[in-house]
């Protein structure tokens, strides 16, 4: 039903802004014992037509989601714009979401706390960019550069060298 409620007036606003030229609408979302109320009002231009209603495909698909509901809704023009409404009946036993809370107090409940384990499990705080060491990844990481080696010593002097005891050179 929430997700039904939020998309009617979704779509109503979104009329609004499109078709309405209006420069003000009021949303108003009651919840009574029995039944959840869903108005939208403008000051635009309103509805054309010879019956003063819309009949949009955005229009219907509101009208179809409060009748699947088994609400009521319509979509007609007033004196001074446009006005949607849907009536959408809650199921029984549904006193609101903390019944046990009134209506102006509507704190989050209290944070429950943590075991050791739990605690310990959390990932470190974020340090900020200009504390953060940046890593490669490993596939993209050069080696170290090897240190230079020491050319091969000099030939001995002497008859020994290949070079010098072949006699076809």
């Amino acid at each position: 039903m929430d997700l039904a409620a939020y998309r009617i007036v979704q779509e109503s606003l979104t009329n609004v802004a499109r078709h309405a030229a209006a420069r003000r609408a009021t949303v108003t979302v009651r919840r009574s014992a029995d039944e959840l109320l869903l108005r939208v009002e403008d000051d635009g231009r309103g509805a054309a037509g010879p019956d003063a209603t819309a009949t949009g495909s955005g229009v219907r698909g509101m009208a179809e989601r409060a009748e699947s509901l088994g609400g009521t809704f319509s979509a007609r023009n007033t004196d001074t714009g446009f006005r949607v409404e849907a009536r959408i009946p809650l199921p029984p036993g549904d006193s609101g979401p903390d019944s046990r809370t009134p209506a102006t107090d509507r704190r989050p409940p209290p944070q429950s706390k943590q075991t050791p384990q739990a605690a310990q499990s959390k990932q470190p705080p974020q340090t900020s960019q200009s504390e953060q060491t940046p890593r490669v990844p490993q596939d993209k990481q050069t080696p170290p550069p090897t240190p230079p080696t020491s050319p091969p010593p000099p030939p001995a002097s002497g008859t020994d060298s290949p070079a010098e005891s072949d006699p076809n050179r």
